[in-house]
């Protein structure tokens, strides 16, 4: 098995808020955790969650994606959308994931 990840550079200018707004579910990113929000530094896949009851409510799991141990209650982890300020740092963003099997 081997494991190809291609890292989209992040333009340093660009504030953590306005990474977590391109985000979409799905995408992978390399997050760093925060004091609100300690979570391992590492590669996480985003899911956001949404809730269409008003106003919306909008959450984000994030699924670690590489080796444990993982402390309890880590996976998965809820991050609140709100504040914005408290949430973890984006350090990368991933462009692209490809795992290739081979079976004998």
């Amino acid at each position: 098995m081997s494991v190809n990840i291609t890292v989209k550079q992040t333009n340093p200018i660009i504030t953590n808020i306005l990474k977590w707004k391109s985000v979409n579910s799905n995408d992978f990113v390399i997050l760093e955790g925060s004091e609100k929000h300690p979570i391992p530094y590492g590669l996480y896949r985003i899911f956001i969650i949404s809730d269409q009851e008003l106003p919306p409510v909008k959450d984000i799991m994030a699924i670690p994606m590489f080796a444990g141990p993982f402390e309890e209650n880590l996976f998965p982890y809820a991050i609140p959308l709100h504040p914005p300020e408290e949430l973890p740092t984006i350090k990368q963003t991933i462009n692209n994931i490809t795992i290739e099997v081979n079976v004998d």
